[in-house]
């Protein structure tokens, strides 16, 4: 099999996030993410998790940030992200890419 008929298998990607007050750099996020894999699935922060992460709670409730990522039309699946460690996230929804924003250093 030559390299144009080879095919690949499907690669699942992941975005963990907190979406409160969804804007453009979310979405870039997420759109470079989806560039770079064949299903994207997004787990959206639980606001238990961001309180513990951030100590305060979201702006936007839980259900409407899902509701607001999911409607994306290159978006997948969304699901609820529970903690830190990424590990849970992939025992719950198996991914092969774990995508993540450079908001988070420093």
């Amino acid at each position: 099999m030559d390299e144009t008929t080879q095919q690949h298998a499907p690669v699942t990607g992941y975005v963990p996030g907190g979406f409160d007050m969804f804007h453009q750099g979310h979405l870039n996020i997420l759109r470079a993410a989806r560039e770079r894999c064949d299903r994207l699935v997004v787990g959206v922060t639980s606001d238990e998790a961001l309180i513990r992460m951030k100590g305060r709670a979201p702006v936007i409730p839980l259900k409407e940030r899902c509701d607001l990522v999911s409607s994306l039309r290159f978006v997948d699946a969304v699901v609820v992200d529970l903690d830190q460690d990424k590990r849970l996230a992939w025992r719950l929804q198996p991914f092969d890419v774990l995508f993540k924003g450079d908001d988070w250093k420093g």
